[in-house]
């Protein structure tokens, strides 16, 4: 391939500095479309990262979530503006305001003020139990903020709307109104179909100095805010069909002018982390699905995704009706590649001579061990007494054995295996490691893009039977620890 835009030796040097087992790169506009891919689906076997091979988008599956939704308006059984509750009975909100207010467009743009709450997800139970569980989880901030909260827990209530309303699966409805119209005949909902498929990338952390793949982290429960699985070909599709305003190779839309202008307008400010910050880069806000701002004057739409071991970038000029896709099966740091991606493929589209080496600046011959520990989180540090570390354990290991529940975020087991105290939450069983008093830590507790360590703390309330009564974890960095009850034996 003759290559007008993209620069295949700065990406196989970008590559190679970050140490990315594999990445894949289009660009396109009304007169061309490039792609370049290098390196592998699997650090440890030979098998190449190509156009096809499928990779999980993560959070750029939000776009596909509020398009759903705003498919479902044009047909008539849905009206983002009205209550959630009103279609939902059982969708209520730990604030009685925010159950009787809450749109899907809040949802759509993060204005529900409920945060993160990640630990929840991928739950064991379905999304309409989750529905049926939010009014006992106490939110980041009140409905009504003007401060973006992003929230993949209610992305996930999103699709469950739009199951309610259409009478369909949210996979059902991503297959039949975008994926076959636009032919992306490589993508689907589910992460069973990416661990199936025999061209599929692997993901990988960085981790004692090396770069090493990591098990497949299944999301389905929560698949409309992270699941969905494409490819560099299928994903330039999708970004292809926003470029052009909604409308499909053929001429046809999908999804009529009205709503997709909502789609993408600005509802609050939201400007993200900067990655090697610029001038001209200058972020406005979160819209439905994409966030936007402006680049050397020029509109731009954009949206990230990130999630164990897989990390993506789709953007569009609508202005250029131009656009580029980036997947890097790798963890951390891929943000600092793909935004000097970004300007790079942005000043070639906008015809602006720039020096690209500028945007990629270097720190000796591979990056720093520094960037590959980004996305992890030390709450206990922040919440633990150092002075507990001399105070001896209040309880014995069979005083803390048992099932805790909390009505929002479910059951935890802790039970003694080989003279070692474990913790079962959710998909994950890890070891609790005694800090000091009545105090332990749990490290490897998976959090959306997070790797968390955190605070475990057993109490009694009331004291009965010199069992421990309550277990306090600090699943939340923006919020109090999560208040778990023992329950006691019928």
């Amino acid at each position: 391939m003759e290559y007008r835009i993209l620069d295949p030796e700065r990406i196989r040097k970008e590559a190679a500095y970050w140490r990315f087992p594999g990445v894949a790169v289009s660009v396109f506009g009304e007169d061309f479309e490039e792609t370049f891919c290098t390196g592998l689906r699997a650090a440890d076997r030979p098998e190449p990262f190509g156009p096809d091979t499928m990779f999980t988008i993560a959070s750029c599956s939000k776009s596909f979530t509020s398009m759903l939704a705003a498919q479902l308006v044009d047909e008539g059984l849905l009206d983002w503006d009205a209550p959630v509750s009103s279609y939902l009975p059982e969708f209520q909100m730990w604030d009685a305001a925010a159950t009787e207010k809450m749109t899907l467009k809040d949802i759509l743009c993060h204005r529900t003020g409920f945060g993160a709450h990640d630990v929840i997800w991928p739950a064991p139970f379905s999304r309409e139990e989750m529905a049926r569980r939010l009014r006992f989880i106490e939110p980041t901030d009140a409905y009504g903020s003007p401060q973006t909260l992003y929230s993949n827990v209610m992305y996930a209530m999103a699709g469950y709307v739009e199951e309610a309303v259409s009478g369909k699966s949210w996979e059902e409805l991503l297959r039949e109104k975008i994926f076959l119209p636009l032919g992306m005949d490589r993508s689907d909902g589910s992460g069973r179909v990416l661990v199936a498929d025999p061209d599929h990338a692997e993901p990988h952390y960085y981790k004692n100095g090396g770069v090493v793949r990591v098990p497949y982290w299944n999301v389905d429960q929560a698949g409309p805010a992270a699941s969905i699985t494409s490819t560099l070909r299928d994903l330039t599709k999708w970004v292809k069909c926003h470029a052009n305003g909604g409308v499909l190779p053929d001429g046809r839309r999908l999804v009529s002018p009205e709503r997709f202008a909502e789609l993408h307008t600005v509802r609050l400010p939201h400007y993200g982390m900067q990655r090697l910050p610029h001038p001209e880069y200058r972020p406005a806000g979160y819209c439905l699905g994409w966030q936007s701002g402006s680049y050397r004057g020029t509109v731009y739409q954009r949206h990230g995704g990130k999630i164990e071991g897989y990390s993506s970038l789709m953007a569009y000029l609508p202005e250029k009706r131009a656009g580029f896709v980036m997947l890097v099966n790798l963890h951390c740091p891929p943000d600092y590649f793909f935004q000097g991606m970004f300007y790079l493929l942005a000043d070639r589209i906008l015809g602006v001579k720039s020096n690209g080496a500028a945007y990629f600046p270097k720190e000796g011959k591979t990056a720093p061990d520094r960037y590959y520990h980004e996305c992890e989180l030390d709450i206990a540090a922040k919440r633990l007494d150092p002075a507990l570390r001399s105070v001896p354990a209040k309880f014995t290991p069979e005083e803390l054995t048992g099932i805790y529940e909390n009505r929002g975020y479910g059951r935890i087991t802790v039970r003694q295996e080989d003279g070692r105290l474990l913790l079962h939450y959710r998909d994950q069983e890890l070891p609790l490691v005694h800090f000091g008093g009545d105090c332990y830590t749990m490290e490897g507790v998976l959090a959306d893009v997070l790797t968390m360590k955190v605070p475990v703390r057993f109490e009694h309330h009331p004291p009965v039977g010199g069992r421990a009564e309550r277990l306090f974890v600090g699943y939340e960095d923006g919020v109090r620890d999560i208040l778990f009850l023992h329950r006691r034996e019928e």
